[in-house]
């Protein structure tokens, strides 16, 4: 079976504190209206019969406010961003709550996520990852028991439709790969954004430190999701015996806060399965950098008879250690089902992928999720659906994050939005000068 990725938007302003990533087989024909095991989905159209209204949204809860909000995030996308979803066959689901999304599902024999010690999602996204004819994303009014506000919804619709896009977007940059976030050109921005976050460029050849709080701050817009500043007017934030709570470069304090994103050091898996595992599945984990070979290095897993969640992860690991150079594997000594992955602190950025083939049972969770997670947050601005510090405090300083600091990036965002390619004629002439300029002589790396 042909294998798909799901992303997982975690709730991150409950116990999770973080997006998950994982990722399960593709399966058949998606769930359509009904009544499964109690729980009601009705194909909902606006006036205008557009999409997704031509039968690519299902409302599967009772209030008309909140379906509205929902629906009307891929509903308003601009002409281009409509048109790609709806030729790309992505679906919407919304649901009361994750129990209601798992009742319905199985009930309609279709397979659920499995999600074996991850906490409950605001949402979660199979995305058309080798092509897939049956994309969709599922969002949840209540988490945890809390009833989520509606700019909240439009926030997590939003995001989910960043990852669908993250795929269908993938041919447009002047570096095409899997997705957008795996393009070497997505990477190098994001890079230039983060070099800036840390210097500034001094004339024509030179660089100075750029101050993390005070005038020119690259961090006064930062807010930890407790709600506290990381600025206390000029200076980062202090521990009662007066020392800075957070030290090293401003990327990294941002890397620190909000490791969800960008990550300089440990990832962490979780193999997770609800019964034994599919003899001959295939668990790969992809490995993208620009110090790999060719910037591109896979690891595999055949699944074998008698094989758990524990041997799985403990034959990946071997194998990471074997074949990704620079990095480096090993179980988890708390759990025999997570493996801690070491990847270089300094240098370019890492984007690790993980894909199950061949089975409904199985799933492998990536942390810090990376990348992919950081571009469907981008969409959330480009789109006009940020959410405000009343709707949740964390989503609502790294968008103001996004917003302030990240011109590069988002230039290809906003372009592939509007009109289908990177900003300027020919595509990718239209970057900002120091977005595209050379790093000064002896200069860091971000």
């Amino acid at each position: 079976m042909k294998r798909t990725v799901m992303s997982i938007l975690g709730a991150l302003a409950v116990a999770a504190g973080f997006n998950m990533l994982a990722t399960q087989a593709a399966h058949a024909a998606l769930p359509g209206a009904g009544t499964h095991n109690g729980v009601t989905c009705v194909a909902y159209a606006d006036t205008s019969g557009q999409y997704p209204g031509n039968s690519h949204f299902y409302d599967c809860q009772s209030n008309v406010q909140r379906r509205n909000a929902v629906f009307g995030v891929p509903r308003g996308t601009t002409p281009h961003t409509n048109n790609d979803l709806n030729t790309g066959n992505v679906t919407y689901y919304f649901f009361n709550s994750f129990a209601d999304y798992s009742n319905y599902f199985s009930g309609a024999g279709y397979p659920v996520a499995p999600l074996a010690g991850i906490a409950e999602p605001n949402g979660f996204s199979y995305d058309g990852l080798n092509g897939t004819a049956f994309p969709y994303s599922v969002i949840f009014s209540n988490v945890g028991g809390v009833m989520r506000t509606t700019g909240a919804l439009r926030g997590t619709a939003a995001h989910e439709t960043g990852h669908q896009l993250d795929y269908l977007w993938r041919n447009y940059p002047t570096t095409p790969a899997g997705s957008v976030s795996r393009s070497s050109k997505y990477q190098q921005l994001l890079e230039r954004d983060l070099w800036l976050l840390n210097y500034n460029f001094v004339g024509g050849s030179g660089y100075s430190v750029r101050p993390p709080c005070g005038s020119g701050g690259a961090l006064v817009n930062l807010v930890r999701p407790d709600g506290a500043h990381v600025c206390d007017g000029n200076h980062i934030i202090e521990d009662a015996f007066g020392n800075p709570i957070y030290t090293g470069t401003n990327s990294q304090i941002l890397a620190t806060i909000y490791p969800i994103y960008f990550n300089y050091g440990t990832w962490t898996s979780f193999i997770a399965a609800t019964s034994t595992p599919t003899v001959g599945s295939v668990v790969k984990y992809d490995f993208y950098n620009s110090a790999l070979p060719s910037g591109h290095v896979s690891v595999s897993y055949t699944v074998v008879s008698g094989d758990t969640p524990a041997s799985i992860a403990s034959a990946l690991a071997g194998l990471i250690t074997s074949n990704v150079p620079g990095v480096s594997a090993a179980i988890d000594p708390g759990n025999n089902q997570t493996i801690n992955i070491s990847v270089p602190t300094t240098g370019h950025l890492y984007q690790i992928t993980s894909t199950v083939t061949g089975s409904a049972v199985l799933a492998s969770y990536i942390r810090p999720y990376g990348l992919n997670e950081f571009f469907s947050e981008q969409f959330v601005h480009v789109s006009g659906n940020r959410v405000s510090t009343s709707d949740d405090v964390a989503y609502a300083s790294i968008e103001a994050m996004i917003q302030s600091q990240f011109g590069c990036s988002n230039g290809m965002v906003a372009g592939l939005n509007s009109m289908g390619a990177e900003p300027g004629s020919p595509p990718g002439a239209g970057y900002s000068f120091n977005c595209t300029r050379p790093l000064p002589p002896g200069a860091p790396a971000f």
